[in-house]
């Protein structure tokens, strides 16, 4: 057996560039951040997955214009002067249907979003609980719980969420994003003590 010693020296500086690895989460929330902004975003070394591509498609079919590229993604808002086109289609992305919504519900018109087969089939009850406690004119179209959804825009109400189990908690950002426009006052609360990136943003 051959022994290999390690020698190690501190240094008395460290510096350098590093860029970190694309993220879907942040990806999805920096495009709806963009539907929302007034003017021109860009977004740049996006993942370029299908769930964040079926965010940006969303994002366009509420009204914003998008330009894309391997590497930049370039979105212009329009604030609250969002325009349903049709049906959006979400594909298989949950967490696109997630974003999608609130957003939708700022619209002066009523979105359908919808998924392919597997989404469809996914009962969605505690998330359509908390867009409803949020203020959200939202329905299933089928009994139990699953999309299509159907969301009556025209504005939030806001109200009080009380979030049990630390699944919710990826929601949050985006359940947070049409608050400012709200009537009245949104309350989040938690029975306990979580901690997650998606909490942390938050925050």
């Amino acid at each position: 057996m051959t022994s290999v010693d390690l020698l190690v020296k501190p240094l008395e500086g460290l510096s350098g560039e590093l860029r970190p690895q694309p993220s879907k989460f942040y990806t999805q929330l920096a495009v709806c951040l963009a539907a929302l902004a007034e003017g021109k975003s860009t977004l740049e070394s996006p993942l370029n997955v299908r769930d964040t591509v079926s965010a940006l498609k969303g994002v366009e079919a509420l009204g914003a214009e998008v330009r894309r590229t391997r590497d930049k993604w370039v979105i212009w808002g329009v604030g609250l002067n969002l325009k349903p086109k049709g049906v959006i289609d979400v594909k298989n992305s949950a967490t696109s249907l997630a974003a999608l919504a609130p957003l939708a519900s700022l619209a002066a018109r009523v979105t359908v979003l919808t998924g392919d087969a597997q989404l469809r089939a996914r009962r969605m009850v505690a998330l359509l609980s908390a867009f409803r406690r949020l203020g959200l004119d939202i329905h299933s179209t089928k009994p139990d719980g699953s999309p299509p959804f159907v969301v009556f825009g025209g504005g939030l109400k806001g109200g009080k969420i009380e979030f049990h189990k630390s699944a919710s908690l990826i929601h949050v950002p985006f359940l947070i994003l049409p608050c400012p426009y709200a009537q009245k006052k949104v309350e989040l609360c938690w029975s306990r003590v979580l901690s997650s990136p998606q909490l942390e943003l938050t925050a």
